[in-house]
């Protein structure tokens, strides 16, 4: 929610304040600090600079810094123009042509997969495949004790990842990928901006979490330009993956998840449909 604090326009999230200082600066500051991940603005400033070192456009780093009471601080220079979620779907359409070439850009190029060490700036998983059962465990397993999700869901997942081919080469996979994190500039440039949620993993990871909110040209636009391929087995893990992960974050946030958990399960059900013509 926006608000004015001393002349100034804040937006209060449940992890960080965003400041936009002048016409020129926006202050990031965190405000809760994650078990794990700790440093996510320390990461999202590597993240930046990684991107923007190989082409994407994304903005530019001012400072990074610890405030006197911890809280990690990231300056970054402000990008005028307006989301994509305040632009026409025409607008939209050749933008995420743009955002897909891209994020093809950030291929091939790290080490290890999952989340980041902000030590080493390294993924902290040597497996793409351990990473993602690990997350689905730790994750589910609050769910399933919950009875959010069930058991047999949670398993059903589980041995899918163990058991299909999920091999890549580790890109950086933004995993927040939406329109209010897109910018056109008045120039037209596509700007793509939050990248704390990052981890280091499949490409085609992105695509299945943005194809949570859109199913239309906007993701085909993406899926075509993000030369990832498509394997609806790997897709329909993938989304299940992320909604474990979304509806974990609605229920710490009394956040409501009836349509998240309708989602998991059929994402679980098109898995199993794949699965047995795959068979």
């Amino acid at each position: 929610m926006n608000q004015i604090e001393n002349g100034v326009s804040v937006r209060r999230g449940r992890l960080n304040t965003l400041e936009f200082v002048d016409r020129k600066t926006v202050r990031k500051t965190s405000i809760l600090q994650e078990t794990t991940r700790p440093h996510r603005l320390k990461i999202e400033a590597w993240a930046i600079s990684e991107a923007k070192s190989r082409g994407v456009n994304a903005p530019t780093i001012v400072d990074f810094y610890q405030n006197n009471r911890g809280q990690e601080v990231l300056i970054l220079e402000r990008i005028d123009g307006k989301t994509l979620s305040h632009c026409s779907l025409r607008e939209n359409a050749s933008s995420m042509i743009s955002v897909g070439e891209q994020m093809s850009l950030l291929e091939n190029i790290f080490s290890n997969y999952g989340w980041i060490d902000p030590q080493t700036m390294t993924g902290k998983s040597k497996d793409w495949k351990i990473f993602l059962l690990s997350y689905a465990q730790t994750y589910g397993n609050r769910l399933v004790n919950e009875g959010i999700i069930s058991k047999k869901h949670l398993q059903h997942i589980s041995s899918g990842i163990q058991d299909t081919d999920l091999s890549t080469s580790p890109y950086l996979v933004h995993r927040d990928i939406k329109l209010d994190n897109l910018i056109k500039d008045k120039d037209g440039k596509t700007w793509i901006l939050d990248w704390e949620n990052v981890i280091l993993g499949d490409p085609l990871y992105d695509l299945a979490i943005f194809g949570l909110t859109h199913k239309d040209i906007l993701w085909e636009n993406l899926a075509i330009t993000k030369r990832t391929t498509y394997d609806p087995q790997k897709y329909s893990i993938y989304e299940a993956v992320a909604l474990i992960g979304l509806i974990d974050f609605c229920r710490k946030n009394k956040i409501d998840f009836i349509g998240r958990q309708r989602q998991f399960h059929d994402a679980v059900n098109r898995f199993a449909f794949s699965s047995k013509l795959h068979d």
